[in-house]
């Protein structure tokens, strides 16, 4: 066990009554977001032929969109904390504050300047402080979960926290709700504040899973199905990892929880944050 799986404060049980879930919370001293807790246990991954044909025929998808997705396949994983929400510019803020050596978000992509950080005053664009933390590396997103004590979530636990345990396509259940995400579908341009959408939380409920920003996981792109024992979970490979979670400018037949997506570990755009998880 992780050493700060003893070390969290405010622990409790919260009863969601909106969404019928009960979910056991933490929160992190180093960095003071909240942890939800995913029980261990079974679950499905990836995309089932049922859910291929449905998205195909719902939205007109095109024919190999969901080759990186199959074959669906049962994983058991012990249970796992994640973050509740997206970290965000002000707590990437307090890590850079507490490490000023490090560099800042930022890109010389003068379309990108709207979101790159102040390189005098080492802070993020003004009225983004509740924003997701863009423009991050993989090795960036690394730093700021070892400083707050944990791990980026393998894209196993990332995808058993987005979709619970019944299969489910989107956090929310089976049928697409453009109200419930920042998707591409409600004229997005842009990221949300995070946990903007809480009827769109996971079973667990895990804010911003889909249609916020991608997210990094710890772990490499390779073919399904996910075995943890094959090296895809070697953090010193220098190569493509997986991404979650899809973006604000996409729409239903992306923005799932089993779509996988990847990008170089040196790569940083506007539409990739992370959250963190022990």
């Amino acid at each position: 066990m992780h050493k700060l799986a003893y070390g969290f404060i405010c622990l409790g049980l919260v009863l969601l009554a909106a969404c019928g879930a009960q979910a056991e919370t933490r929160t992190n001293p180093v960095d003071g977001k909240t942890l939800v807790r995913v029980p261990a246990g079974e679950f499905t991954m990836g995309v089932t032929a049922e859910q291929e044909q449905a998205l195909v025929q719902e939205n007109g998808s095109a024919a190999g969109l969901f080759d990186f997705e199959k074959p669906a396949h049962t994983i058991n994983l012990g249970d796992f904390w994640i973050d509740r929400d997206l970290v965000t510019n002000q707590q990437y803020k307090e890590f850079l504050d507490a490490n000023p050596e490090y560099p800042i978000p930022t890109s010389d992509i003068e379309q990108l300047k709207a979101w790159s950080w102040d390189p005098d005053t080492r802070s993020f664009p003004q009225g983004r402080a509740t924003f997701p933390v863009v423009l991050v590396s993989w090795d960036d997103a690394n730093a700021y979960c070892e400083w707050a004590d944990m791990r980026l979530p393998t894209e196993a636990e990332w995808e058993k926290a987005a979709r619970g345990t019944d299969g489910r396509l989107y956090p929310w259940g089976n049928t697409w709700d453009e109200t419930k995400s920042a998707s591409g579908r409600r004229g997005a341009t842009d990221a949300s504040p995070v946990g903007r959408f809480p009827s769109g939380a996971s079973p667990y409920t895990v804010n911003d899973m889909v249609g916020n920003v991608w997210q990094w996981t710890s772990t490499l792109f390779r073919d399904y199905p996910y075995n943890p024992d094959d090296g895809r979970e070697d953090r010193a490979q220098n190569a493509e990892r997986v991404i979650r979670g899809s973006m604000f400018a996409f729409g239903p037949t992306i923005t799932r929880t089993n779509t996988r997506n990847k990008l170089a570990p040196d790569d940083k755009a506007i539409s990739v944050g992370f959250r963190c998880a022990i």
